[in-house]
């Protein structure tokens, strides 16, 4: 089991289906598929999931955050940079990935991986320790994933 905890950049919109994403056209989870499948040393299938939260914010918004506090020029780097990379939103998230062949077997499927909104509640989102609501969700799907 592989788990990376990290910031995913430009997240597809929430779906009609509020918590599940719509996954064929989650252009992230594709592309960390595509990765996945390019990597020599990748050789073996995986499944997993992808949490995020309810709502990204925006990149201006990540580049005010990430650069040095009061800093104009440090947070116009920033947001150049993200602009130039095309990243428009950002979100923490939750990657959980579990192999399922050994580097003998034949590969399969690659990487399928599902994406879930983590539900923002007015304890907060992913992050935020004692948001009861967000860790039973995470939860609750990981055991369905993995039972």
């Amino acid at each position: 089991l592989m788990v990376v905890v990290s910031e995913f950049m430009n997240p597809p919109p929430l779906s009609s289906t509020y918590q599940k994403a719509v996954n064929e056209d989650d252009s992230l989870t594709t592309k960390m598929g595509e990765w996945w499948g390019s990597q020599l040393t990748s050789n073996s299938d995986g499944t997993g999931i992808l949490f995020t939260n309810e709502f990204a914010i925006r990149s201006d918004i990540y580049a005010q955050r990430r650069a040095v506090t009061n800093d104009q020029e440090d947070m116009n780097v920033w947001s150049n940079h993200l602009h130039r990379s095309g990243i428009h939103s950002v979100s923490p998230g939750l990657l959980f990935i579990q192999t399922s062949n050994s580097r003998s077997e034949p590969r399969g499927k690659g990487l399928q991986l599902k994406h879930y909104f983590v539900p923002k509640t007015k304890y907060g989102s992913i992050w935020t320790p004692h948001n009861f609501v967000a860790v039973e969700f995470t939860q609750g799907v990981l055991l369905d994933l993995f039972r």
